[in-house]
């Protein structure tokens, strides 16, 4: 595993392979019945302990220092982007008081349309379905799909904006991705 500036980790899957002695030259190369290897990346981020095993594939976008280390994102197509997030609570001991303040936060501005029980890796979470008003777009609105757990004192989102009506398959498969591959880590 090698880890790369920003706690980034790269992990490339093993494969197997066969090495021989042809002409007095050592030749290698993956066996027949291997499968090429495909590099996953994990996003990690130390200061709030926790990382997202991420899709093959996916371009992320993280504030460089001095910014605060909070999270990344990214644009997953035109009209969807997703976030990780990571913050202090403000005044919340649990799950159930720390989706009343982010329902608090957002409801002077959003509507919430559904709140159920689910899972953010291995914590406990809420997700929240919001519409909320488009900042880029005058009379129109982002439906926002929001993650969230409780962990020592910490408040851990995922979540996703969406413009227009239509759900992508594809987009959904990715955020739903993201949830799964939350993982707790040491903090620094």
């Amino acid at each position: 595993m090698k880890t790369g500036a920003r706690g980034w980790r790269w992990r490339v899957n093993s494969q197997v392979l066969v090495c021989g002695l042809l002409l007095g030259t050592s030749v290698c190369g993956p066996s027949a019945s291997a499968q090429p290897a495909v590099p996953s990346k994990e996003y990690r981020n130390i200061d709030y302990g926790y990382s997202v095993e991420l899709p093959p594939g996916l371009k992320i976008e993280v504030n460089p220092p001095p910014a605060p280390n909070h999270g990344f994102g990214v644009h997953l197509a035109v009209g969807a982007y997703a976030w990780t997030d990571a913050a202090g609570t403000e005044a919340a001991r649990s799950l159930d008081e720390t989706v009343a303040e982010e329902t608090q936060k957002l409801s002077t501005i959003c509507s919430e349309i559904s709140n159920r029980a689910t899972m953010l890796g291995p914590l406990r979470a809420a997700e929240l379905r919001m519409q909320c008003p488009d900042p880029e777009a005058a009379n129109q609105f982002l439906r926002r799909t929001y993650v969230v757990a409780y962990y020592q004192l910490t408040k851990y989102s995922v979540g996703i904006d969406r413009r227009g009506s239509e759900e992508d398959p594809e987009v959904e498969s990715v955020f739903r991705a993201m949830i799964r591959g939350f993982r707790i880590i040491d903090r620094r």
